[in-house]
């Protein structure tokens, strides 16, 4: 519409004001009956509803609240100011204050409706960075960090061409320790000197440019065993030219002396290396060594962190040089140390060491970590624990967990014969050679199971079996604290047959007290149990055990009794067992690692379990 269509409307507006101007009759209203706030105005919906013979309709409205808490402020108050306009004070205004006329169209006249207040919000919060320091850190400080990694790159405040320990008299300052505090540059008879305590550490060169990889070796330095640092040896016995040693920083060539001094006294040279902290590869002739730092290190990593030796090792090639020039390989030496350090730990923390019989004393299952709560006899039992009142019963029975995983398979790849086990039996695993002379005279055991809908035995026994050793192993663990039993983890070749739990269960039942009440949990136990007593009869005399079925009670885990049928259940399920139902939450045993891992990681995770308990009682 173009601006005169305007200018011709308002002059058709203004000749008729004229002529209402002349006529008598003026409507006037009211500013509170024009203008109402628009979100004071109600909100509503309207329904179309059929009539009850269905010939017509007919509309109903609806009133709606405001959408949100906001509006809703907003018509308290409107409410509240119109409440105050209406009061008889405002009433004694004159009617011209309150009214104009209607026909004079002055766009002058007209006001703004009135904004309605926001509610007033008490105690803003203030957004603020969650990491205060890392915030200051990145708006004021980040360039002066940058600027001092730039500045360790170079020789920094090492300006001088004296060496500042030796006043120069012994050569320029070129060298530098990376692990030794203050990173001076020093030249190489003060490095050798500091560095007699510490021969391993990471030494740089300065070539006029920057620095570069070096080592303690090429600047002349030599590691004098069987003496004291500095302390010179009358008689030192060179030892291999190129020998290497494994830390927890790198991997180091280093110039090796041993003891010569006493051919009576001194020790050999396996034993030289041991003394310095040095695992020697072998006994004769060392060329190769792994420190106790590096090998507790691994440990604790694979432990936790769940590192693999290859891995590790790989990080170690890396801080020697990241350029991709590989350092001596050592890593199969590294796996043969890494493991008969583990073996060795376990039984320096069993207290074989203070034994006059020595390592080969050690009875079955003696390195295992014994749950410290569990009730047993000759621990934590008080005296007259048989004759307890029934109330008291259930504080004095052993819950055990059997199960199976058929994740921790083992390809038919080596034997036993060609890597055997250090130890095994000793601590979690059955012992190896009478389990499977056992397994090898059951062949005809019918052990399907009717009753299962969880058909475990069916399911493992027809699959994914093919080029396996191994399926998976047996466990038995105690239900209320998860540790894992002494001798109570066996290996499963054809699936979870009654023969290997048969031996596992008669393997964890040799080292319980045999007058303790025991309920047994394992998820096919309707079937395992019914002829147990006599298949108990068979096994080999090292694991047969005898068995007073009064005080034994045989149920399954809550969560696999609805895979069974109902009518076992009055038998089987936990719950209906009268002063024990509610005592234990019985779960599955989870997968371990295979027998030389095993055992630390299940070590670890139980000894951590009794620091815990232990750090609560005292709380």
């Amino acid at each position: 519409m173009t601006s005169q269509s305007f200018r011709a409307k308002r002059r058709r507006a203004e000749s008729a004001s004229s002529a209402s101007r002349a006529s008598a009759s003026t409507l006037v209203f009211g500013v509170a009956d024009l203008i109402t706030p628009p979100e004071a105005a109600p909100i509503s919906t309207f329904v179309d509803r059929p009539s009850s013979d269905g010939r017509s309709m007919h509309r109903e409205a609806i009133p709606l609240n405001p959408p949100s808490p906001l509006k809703r402020a907003r018509l308290a108050t409107a409410s509240t100011s119109s409440a105050v306009n209406e009061s008889p004070a405002s009433e004694t205004n004159t009617e011209d204050a309150g009214r104009y006329d209607m026909l004079e169209l002055n766009d002058d006249n007209f006001d703004d409706p009135p904004i309605m207040p926001l509610p007033r919000i008490l105690n803003p919060k203030r957004l603020e960075p969650s990491d205060k320091t890392l915030n200051r850190w990145m708006r004021l400080l980040r360039d002066i960090y940058l600027v001092q990694l730039l500045r360790r790159d170079g020789c920094g405040d090492a300006s001088s061409s004296e060496c500042p320990r030796c006043s120069g008299s012994s050569g320029p300052p070129q060298f530098r320790c990376q692990e030794c505090a203050g990173g001076l540059l020093l030249c190489k008879e003060c490095c050798n000197d500091v560095h007699a305590e510490n021969p391993l550490h990471v030494i740089e060169e300065w070539n006029g440019v920057f620095f570069s990889r070096t080592s303690l070796k090429k600047i002349g330095f030599r590691v004098q065993l069987g003496h004291a640092p500095r302390d010179k040896c009358t008689r030192p016995l060179a030892g291999y030219s190129d020998f290497v040693v494994v830390h927890d920083n790198g991997i180091h060539n280093v110039t090796v002396d041993y003891c010569g001094c006493d051919s009576t006294t001194r020790a050999e040279p396996y034993v030289q290396l041991l003394h310095a902290g040095w695992y020697p590869a072998s006994d004769e002739r060392p060329q190769t060594a792994v420190t106790f730092l590096a090998l507790d290190q691994f440990h604790l990593l694979t432990l936790q962190a769940k590192i693999t030796a290859y891995d590790y090792y790989t990080v170690l090639e890396r801080l020697t040089d990241n350029t991709g020039v590989k350092p001596p390989d050592r890593y199969q030496i590294f796996l043969r140390v890494a493991r008969e350090y583990r073996h060795l730990l376990m039984l320096k923390r069993a207290g074989r060491g203070h034994d006059p019989s020595g390592v080969w004393g050690t009875g079955a299952g003696e390195l295992a970590v014994v749950c410290p709560v569990c009730p047993d006899p000759e621990v934590n039992l008080p005296e007259g624990w048989e004759t307890a009142p029934r109330e008291d019963q259930f504080l004095y029975v052993f819950f055990l967990a059997l199960d199976a995983c058929f994740r921790l398979k083992r390809r038919m790849i080596s034997s036993e014969i060609k890597d055997p086990g250090l130890g095994t039996g000793w601590a979690y695993v059955t012992e190896n050679a009478p389990y499977r002379h056992y397994l090898l005279t059951v062949t005809d055991q019918k052990e399907m199971s009717t009753c299962s809908g969880l058909a475990a035995l069916d399911y493992a026994n027809t699959k994914y079996l093919r080029g396996y050793s191994t399926t998976g192993v047996g466990m038995g663990v105690c239900a209320r604290h998860e540790f894992v039993q002494r001798n109570g983890v066996g290996d499963l070749q054809k699936g979870e047959r009654f023969a290997n739990m048969d031996y596992i269960f008669g393997s964890i039942l040799r080292h319980l007290n045999a007058r303790l009440r025991k309920i047994v949990s394992y998820d096919i136990v309707c079937q395992w149990w019914k002829h147990l007593i006599e298949r108990m009869k068979h096994l080999p005399p090292l694991v047969r055990v005898t068995m007073i079925l009064a005080l034994f009670r045989f149920v399954i885990p809550k969560m696999h009794i609805h895979a069974h049928t109902p009518p076992i259940w009055s038998d089987v399920r936990l719950s209906l067992f009268r002063g024990y139902s509610g005592s234990c939450e019985v779960r599955f045993s989870e997968p371990p690692n295979r027998h030389p891992r095993i055992i630390p990681h299940k070590s670890q995770c139980e000894l951590l379990r009794m620091v815990v308990r232990g750090y609560s009682h005292i709380q």
